[in-house]
């Protein structure tokens, strides 16, 4: 997550424009996490909507959304992704954590 923000704002022409916004916290048993940065307004989208690489080279890149998504699916949780006209990119997850195993 944090490494797609980093790539994103080195894309951003004006760095005073470039931010990342990150916060996790623990609650009723999830670990909520959000990440926002701004972005240089590009985004590369599939036939279906679901983004992909903006990179040249999409066989040796794009692995870092499904990668979230898979980990959400794995803890029983949601990824949601969006963005906005102020090209602010926005991930947010609530993943359900393990209950401890008493002793």
């Amino acid at each position: 997550m944090l490494d797609n923000a980093l790539e994103a704002c080195k894309q951003v022409e004006k760095p005073e424009e470039r931010f990342i916004r990150f916060k996790a916290d623990v609650k009723n048993g999830f670990l909520a996490i959000k990440c926002e940065n701004r972005y240089a307004g590009i985004l590369n989208e599939d036939e279906h909507g679901e983004l992909r690489t903006t990179k040249p080279d999409n066989m040796a890149h794009g692995f870092g959304l499904p990668q979230m998504s898979a980990v959400a699916e794995k803890y029983h949780s949601l990824l949601d992704i969006s963005y906005t006209e102020e090209h602010v990119f926005i991930v947010q997850t609530a993943l359900k954590l393990p209950k401890k195993k008493q002793a």
